[in-house]
């Protein structure tokens, strides 16, 4: 997991920056931030967020998974020690989205403002899942 504060004329100037990974957990990059000065979210022109769920690559599918649309509530499951995936806010899943979460055994929602669109795509999957706070 790779977070940092681009220099230079970039988009991404004046955000946090995540790095985001592909599937075989090669960086793509830095394609997604989080403005400093007004929390605003930002996505490189050239990103599809509904492609990528944030840490994917790092987890294991076997256990149990916590998915957020936060990205700090993510990072702060990572630090607990917990493993977590967060769609980039977007307020609903992707068709990928989806199929990615389908392969976790165990997904445990993360009640947020976001949750109730969510909620009833999460219900159509075929793994087990639960709400959580």
């Amino acid at each position: 997991m790779s977070i940092g504060k681009p220099k230079g004329k970039t988009m991404l100037a004046g955000c946090i920056a995540f790095l985001v990974l592909d599937k075989d957990r090669d960086p793509i990059a830095y394609y997604y931030g989080i403005r400093i000065k007004d929390h605003r979210l930002i996505f490189h022109k050239s990103f599809n967020p509904e492609l990528y769920l944030y840490n994917y690559p790092e987890i294991d599918r076997e256990q149990e998974v916590y998915f957020t649309t936060d990205i700090w509530r993510c990072l702060k499951i990572i630090q607990d020690g917990g493993q977590a995936v967060c769609n980039f806010g977007l307020p609903y899943l992707s068709f990928s989205h989806t199929e990615m979460l389908q392969q976790i055994k165990t997904v445990l929602y993360v009640k947020d403002d976001t949750i109730s669109e969510i909620k009833k795509q999460a219900m159509q999957l075929n793994n087990y899942f639960k709400f959580v706070n």
